[in-house]
């Protein structure tokens, strides 16, 4: 038995876990919250994301590797955003985001083998906590839920009579951490951090940003960021490794 199949089979056992502990978390929460108001903010930002890793379209296949550098996305004319939300009463915290991004590479696989790809990735991640720090000068919540992705990749070479393209859409549970510090009142520093797959669909998956953020005004501020996305995913022979980095810039909207 593979070593994939054997952590596969913990998880069965882990997910009710997580799950029951998830439940108790929630009813203790919001037993105590019931009256408490709601807050939170939502934050768009364009991503200047960049890609790299590499494509093995099926066992034995050629591969095909993307090489980090920004402003593919947009120079190419392809949109990239992130999407982010967050709400908490008192302690119990709601988290989701949403991204899109796609990007293409041309180039020689080998000596005189021509060849091209593209790669979309569209991601959803929703995750509850508890916000276990609650201070003036910032808080810190402990997350646990599910990304769901739509990973869509091409790869044609034409010497070779290969052209191969395909959608997988997929979901992972994860586990994060997120956390803000509040530096004066018009400047703070938020960071969130997850990571998920554990062989339940993907092999592995991860996500990091990073802001700054200025306030405008009570409701309104301004950030400047960097977010971090990497996938693997191993399918019949077929691999896929990938990381989106880059810089990010957008607006927050408190409620």
């Amino acid at each position: 038995m593979s070593k994939k199949r054997r952590n596969r089979g913990r998880w069965p056992v882990a997910l009710p876990i997580l799950l029951a502990w998830l439940g108790g978390m929630i009813h203790q929460v919001h037993a105590q919250d019931v009256q408490a108001p709601w807050s939170g903010q939502i934050s768009l930002y364009g991503w200047d994301a960049g890609a790299g890793g590499e494509i093995i379209p099926f066992e034995g296949g050629p591969t095909f590797a993307f090489d980090p550098a920004f402003l593919d996305f947009l120079d190419g004319g392809d949109a990239a955003f992130f999407l982010s939300f967050l709400a908490h009463r008192n302690r119990l915290v709601f988290y989701a985001d949403y991204s899109n991004s796609t990007g293409t590479r041309s180039g020689e696989i080998a000596r005189g083998i021509e060849a091209s790809g593209e790669l979309s990735l569209r991601s959803a991640t929703v995750a509850i906590g508890r916000r276990v720090v609650r201070e003036p000068t910032g808080t810190v919540d402990l997350l646990a839920g599910a990304r769901v992705w739509e990973v869509g990749a091409k790869v044609d070479v034409p010497s070779l009579g290969i052209s191969t393209s395909g959608e997988q859409p997929l979901g992972d549970p994860i586990i994060g951490i997120r956390a803000e510090a509040r530096l004066s009142p018009a400047w703070s520093v938020t960071g969130y951090f997850d990571v998920g797959g554990f062989d339940v669909v993907s092999d592995f998956t991860s996500q990091a940003v990073v802001t700054a953020n200025h306030a405008l005004t009570d409701d309104l501020s301004l950030s400047l960021g960097y977010r971090h996305v990497y996938l693997r995913l191993e399918h019949d022979g077929a691999i896929l490794s990938n990381t989106l980095s880059g810089p990010m810039f957008g607006l927050s909207w408190r409620f």
